[in-house]
């Protein structure tokens, strides 16, 4: 097995001196990383661009392998999942590990497309028009679906690689594909007879690595992990969420706090809230399971769906209490905190706004 650098290998006696739980798990991340040679070389690019500082345990019940945080730097790891230290445990682990890393190194563009979404926001809660977030909000769900699965991909090429390592003999289709399986199950079609083949579409390369940009493999992968049902991802607190929910709390929770914004600094009537529900594949108990975050004296938002009905959504909390570090809500309570940004807002508009309130800031 490769050696690991001192920086990296540091960060992990850190991590191991936490607790009993944390020493565990340190060691098999520690074989984990140093079985897969993909894995050594995108952690090492992470911690060289300061978007990985260190791993941490996920708090129980959080319902996921593994996490990573764009505001801390950090890959949090679930306890539970891994502990029993077999050729499966440290699979899963390799695999997620491979996915959380490639979070950190795609995270400068998360970061474009939540910047993007609380832009667009911004300016449509100060619009005049009727305000449709729709468009908005499935182009940021899109740009969340392709992240996903990069980072999927990410986990792909880093289970591969230990794959390839730990053989000295040829590997063969049936090798790869039986031990990516569990983890990618509807990228790989399982067979008759215990045989495996891709799903239709997936390009590989030679060695079975899989490049994003390659042919369709971003809509694939996206299919074949953001579009499962809540069944098969089990999100959220609850675990009863599916990606499209999971990220459409964060979006919903910055165009009401948007909202809630625009309504104190420009005067007149408040054009309706729209939002296409079934377009976009939204439940309203599962964006409220999830946890919608926004300020203000009512707990609860009014909005029109796009079949004209009336509706509400209830509030989980205040605005900084929604993960203000991993979502547009943060780029969104920065522009609103920024007057001069709003007054440029509401000048391209064409709009006034209340003086008062730009002199209290």
């Amino acid at each position: 097995m490769a050696e690991l650098s001192l920086r990296l290998s540091t960060m992990l006696q850190d991590f191991a001196g936490t607790n009993a739980s944390s020493r565990q798990t340190a060691a098999l991340i520690t074989t984990a990383i140093r079985s897969s040679p993909n894995l050594i070389d995108r952690f090492e690019r992470a911690i060289t661009a300061q978007a990985f500082k260190g791993f941490d345990l996920l708090k129980p019940g959080t319902n996921s392998g593994g996490r990573y945080s764009p505001r801390t730097g950090f890959v949090s790891i679930d306890f539970a999942s891994v502990q029993a230290g077999d050729r499966g445990a440290l699979d899963r682990l390799t695999f997620v590990l491979g996915h959380e890393i490639a979070h950190a190194l795609y995270q400068a563009e998360v970061a474009k497309a939540d910047a993007l979404f609380a832009e667009r926001v911004a300016s449509m809660a100060a619009s005049l028009v009727a305000h449709d977030y729709t468009t908005y909000v499935r182009d940021y769900l899109a740009a969340q679906r392709a992240n996903e699965a990069a980072a999927t991909i990410g986990g792909w090429n880093a289970l591969r690689s230990s794959i390839d390592a730990g053989s000295t003999a040829p590997i063969s289709e049936h090798q790869y594909l039986s031990r990516l399986f569990p983890f990618v199950d509807t990228c790989i079609v399982k067979g008759p007879n215990n045989t495996y083949s891709l799903a239709s579409g997936v390009t590989v390369a030679w060695d079975y690595s899989i490049l994003p940009s390659a042919g369709r493999n971003l809509d694939i992968f996206g299919a074949c992990y953001f579009d499962q049902p809540a069944s098969e991802t089990g999100l959220g607190t609850q675990g009863n969420s599916d990606y499209t929910n999971y990220y459409g709390a964060r979006a919903i929770s910055t165009i009401i706090q948007a909202e809630l914004v625009a309504r104190k600094y420009y005067p007149g009537d408040v054009p309706e809230v729209i939002l296409d529900m079934q377009a976009l594949g939204f439940s309203e108990a599962l964006l409220e399971s999830n946890g919608l975050y926004f300020d203000g004296d009512s707990a609860k938002f009014g909005y029109t769906d796009a079949n004209g009905e009336w509706k509400t959504f209830d509030r989980k909390g205040g605005a900084s209490q929604g993960s203000p570090g991993s979502s547009p809500i943060a780029y969104l309570m920065n522009i609103a905190q920024d007057t001069e940004r709003l007054r440029g807002i509401s000048e391209a508009l064409g709009r006034p706004v209340i003086d008062h309130y730009w002199q209290t800031e």
